[in-house]
Parts: C-alpha cells; sequence; structure tokens
C-alpha cells in the first residue's frame, strides 16, 4: 500500500531547516504581541517581510521619499495599532487552524490589516503575501498564502 505521504522524509527535512527561524519570528510576535512600541514593530516588519522575501519594501511607497519603505508599513501598523491589534485578537482565539467554520473570520482580519498596508503601497499593488505571513506569526490560524506556498516538496 502507497503511503498517504510518499516523501515524508524530504517534507521533514525541507521544514526542519525553517524550525529555528519560524521559532524566532513566533518569539518576537509573542514578546511585542501589539503594536504600542514602535521599536518592536520596526523589527516585527523588518524581519517577518524580508526573512519570508513577501516583496513587501517594492510596494510600499513614502510620497515624500525621505522614508524607507519598511519605515512606511511600520508606521502604518503603528499608526492603526487599534485596528491591528483588535484585528489580531480576534484571529488569536480562533484556534491552531484554517476550518471551514473560522475562514470567513481569517479573510476578514486579513482584509482588515490588508487596508492599513495598502494605504503606504503603491497603486494597484497588493501587498497580501506580507499581511498573511505578518498575521501568521501574531496568529498561526493564518495560513501563510505566498509563492513559496505552491512549493510542496511532499507531492514533488
Amino acid at each position: 500500500m502507497a503511503s498517504v505521504w510518499p516523501n515524508i522524509n524530504k517534507f521533514m527535512a525541507f521544514w526542519k531547516r525553517y524550525e529555528v527561524w519560524d521559532s524566532t519570528l513566533y518569539r518576537l510576535c509573542r514578546d511585542f504581541a501589539d503594536h504600542q512600541d514602535k521599536a518592536g514593530v520596526y523589527a516585527k516588519v523588518y524581519l517577518i517581510g524580508r526573512s519570508y522575501q513577501t516583496g513587501i519594501e517594492r510596494h510600499a511607497e513614502d510620497k515624500s521619499r525621505q522614508r524607507k519603505p519598511l519605515n512606511v508599513v511600520a508606521d502604518a501598523l503603528h499608526t492603526n495599532r487599534r485596528t491591528v491589534d483588535l484585528a489580531i485578537a480576534k484571529l488569536r482565539v480562533l484556534g491552531e487552524g484554517p476550518t471551514s467554520a473560522n475562514l470567513q473570520d481569517i479573510c476578514e482580519m486579513h482584509m482588515r490589516v490588508l487596508r492599513v498596508v495598502k494605504r503606504v503601497t503603491r497603486q494597484n499593488s497588493n501587498p497580501w503575501s506580507f499581511v498573511s505571513t505578518y498575521l501568521h506569526f501574531h496568529a498561526p490560524v493564518v495560513p501563510i498564502y505566498d509563492n513559496v506556498a505552491s512549493i510542496d516538496p511532499c507531492f514533488q
């Protein structure tokens, strides 16, 4: 009988590489759970955005051209911390993973935070990958939705 996970060893090796990396990001988001501390927000935006190669620095834009794109995103999250923190609080009570019962709430909270980030991005830009990754490390119920998510070593 063929295994449901024919390449389980390949899968485990793939994810094992990121175990320390991910646990560091989870810890960062646990230690700076809200968006009150501006330095904490900056750290989360830079480390999550760059380590997961979300491309947020290409989407964000400072019309005055005086600030770095990631600083603009961090400032937007900090300025809109009430909206962001309420969305994350709602996500944290949804459980461990996405289900048919909580998917609508996940999508709604993702959209709330996406609207905050879109205010500081280029026209026609959609930073959904950054937002899903950023929210995931605050509330793991949110799946990371990006181009890497389509590369599943189990089925290759």
